[in-house]
């Protein structure tokens, strides 16, 4: 709840309620990475999500499951992010905008898809 109210606040957003349902996921997560993670998480919920109360976006809930099928030692959040903007930029032909883009199917605005693109490092054809 301290997260949420933090990211609320610095997004301008009155989100001020967590489901039991998405409570429930955040609780029986292993959390590898410890708080850092958690807070990524909430972050990034907060940012995709556009009414109250907070839902756990697709995406959050793909990293989540990639992180458990995972050792935290295996792979870096980051790396997860990573590939499946490069796979959702694979299957959209690159495109970045539009109603077919990758920051259409990943629920994002386009200058945040470039943004994070270029973060981390994801150029065409890095098929990493």
């Amino acid at each position: 709840h301290f997260f949420l109210e933090n990211y609320s606040k610095r997004t301008g957003k009155n989100i001020a309620t967590i489901p039991e349902k998405t409570m429930q996921l955040l609780r029986t997560h292993d959390w590898p990475g410890n708080v850092r993670e958690l807070k990524g998480i909430i972050e990034r919920m907060v940012i995709t999500n556009f009414d109250t109360p907070l839902e756990l976006s697709e995406k959050a809930a793909y990293v989540i499951e990639q992180i458990k099928k995972t050792s935290a030692s295996e792979i870096t959040l980051a790396a997860i992010e990573k590939k499946h903007i490069s796979q959702v930029l694979q299957k959209t032909g690159w495109r970045i905008e539009g109603p077919k883009g990758a920051a259409k199917l990943l629920g994002m605005h386009p200058s945040t898809l470039r943004y994070r693109m270029k973060k981390l490092d994801i150029i065409r054809y890095d098929f990493e």
